[in-house]
């Protein structure tokens, strides 16, 4: 799993651009993460060792820049997720790392002599990791989906989608996109988000077709007509990250930083953080510390083959970039 936080601005970012100046090909390494180049800082969140559960939470930070125009993103990562015999609320370290970034902002938020610009460390997404196993979702996707959806922007993705064939792909993400329809789990673009019929059309579109995204990860540079590409060597052949024919992390990548990603803020700032600070100002305006678990959670018992950690992100835009026209707008 990996959460993302975004900046304000944001463009995609082309293999062709520099090393330093983009994603490392847009791909997802076995980290789960982008790949950063070397001026990221890296950092444990809540200081070092594993949080209770045997979760930890990682954080990149990266400043990407294409045309002019920056973004500082950073991506969560939450090695340890699942990883336990006994997965009994492994969420909670995750559902409790969002809900604290929800609280700092909101206590600079009430101060009677605020910032101009609030610091901003809220989680946008949640990419969820899904096991290709070709049959159905885990005990532990659901609860986890069922659980974290009601605060953050779930986008759900098949990992190592080249372990199946085309037809063996499809038949799965259709079983999964059932799975989470009968189970009650909504993941972004929600359905009752939807402003308007072209935003339903388009939304529609995904969700019906492209959700969850099947993606390929490496950080591994071939030679491929004569081109240096970002793939995963087989005997057969050369599996490109950025070729759709082979992969759809570039459909995943123009979704979450280019077409969507002004609409990921604005839901998680308008609902998901809204229904926090209702929740909070209405149980104490005193605002006291948030509690280390969370009441009332079920857990659930998954001891076999651990599923691929949650990754968030985080997207937030430098201060002096200048922001192009229709950049943060969807495509």
């Amino acid at each position: 799993m990996a959460w993302v936080g975004f900046g304000e601005a944001e463009r995609v970012f082309r293999a062709g651009q520099p090393r330093e100046q983009r994603l490392r090909g847009g791909s997802f390494p076995s980290s789960h993460c982008w790949g950063v180049g070397p001026d990221a800082e890296q950092g444990w969140e809540g200081g070092p060792g594993r949080a209770p559960g045997g979760t930890l939470v990682l954080s990149v930070t990266t400043v990407i820049e294409e045309g002019g125009v920056k973004m500082k993103l950073t991506v969560i990562d939450t090695p340890g997720f699942g990883d336990q015999i006994n997965n009994e609320n492994c969420w909670e370290p995750i559902e409790k790392y969002i809900n604290e970034q929800y609280e700092k902002f909101l206590k600079e938020e009430v101060n009677i002599a605020r910032k101009k610009r609030i610091p901003d460390t809220r989680v946008h997404c949640c990419l969820y990791f899904i096991s290709p196993t070709g049959h159905s979702l885990r005990p532990l996707d659901l609860e986890f989906m069922k659980h974290l959806s009601k605060v953050v922007n779930i986008v759900p993705i098949i990992a190592k989608a080249d372990t199946m064939t085309l037809e063996e792909k499809m038949e799965f993400k259709q079983r999964v996109r059932k799975e989470l329809e009968v189970n009650g789990i909504e993941f972004y673009p929600q359905k009752e988000f939807d402003e308007d019929l072209e935003d339903k059309t388009e939304n529609d579109k995904i969700r019906q077709e492209s959700m969850p995204f099947a993606v390929v990860g490496s950080d591994k540079e071939y030679q491929v007509n004569g081109k240096r590409v970002l793939g995963r060597k087989t005997p057969w052949g050369i599996i490109e990250v950025e070729n759709l024919t082979h992969c759809e992390f570039a459909l995943l990548r123009d979704f979450v930083i280019r077409t969507h990603l002004q609409d990921l803020k604005e839901v998680t700032h308008n609902i998901h953080y809204e229904t926090y600070r209702a929740r909070r100002l209405n149980d104490n305006g005193g605002l006291p510390p948030v509690s280390a678990g969370t009441a009332g959670s079920q857990g659930t018992r998954d001891a076999c083959d651990s599923p691929r950690p949650p990754v968030l992100v985080h997207l937030d835009m430098c201060p002096a970039a200048p922001v192009a026209p229709g950049v943060c707008g969807r495509a």
